[in-house]
């Protein structure tokens, strides 16, 4: 059966999250309405804020790249999970120079997930996923 997106979107907010650890969850989960951090968009390799893809385990990326999945088109999904790929490209084309600090300069998991609010088809909520030419 074909849910409603709203639903869908729920769902895959619920379902992630019940998977995160308590410290996994205290990073992905802020309240409702947190504005400043919301309204907190960038486009540059840095954090984005919430949980990045590279503390998870796989089970908790896939889930995460459903909800992901849940508020693009099937070609928005496609072209973002390319430009996170290509984030191995720009290693390779910057010789693996690229250090901001951090064990690796560009990398594929260093994308962000954050949920505002309790996800449910009542009351008002959003996430947050972003990280290098990414962000929704």
């Amino acid at each position: 059966m074909n849910h409603p997106p709203a639903e869908r979107m729920v769902d895959a907010a619920r379902a992630w999250l019940a998977i995160l650890t308590d410290e996994q969850r205290h990073q992905a989960l802020a309240p409702w309405p947190s504005d400043d951090e919301r309204h907190r968009w960038y486009y540059t390799p840095t954090d984005h804020g919430g949980l990045p893809l590279a503390n998870m385990r796989p089970t908790q990326q896939s889930r995460a790249m459903q909800l992901l999945g849940t508020g693009l088109s099937k070609p928005g999904y496609v072209a973002a999970t390319t430009i996170m790929g290509l984030e191995n490209v720009l290693d390779q084309v910057e010789n693996w120079q690229v250090d901001w600090g951090r064990e690796r300069g560009r990398d594929p998991q260093l994308y962000w997930l954050k949920v505002f609010g309790d996800p449910d088809l009542q009351g008002p909520w959003s996430w947050r996923f972003g990280g290098h030419h990414v962000s929704v």
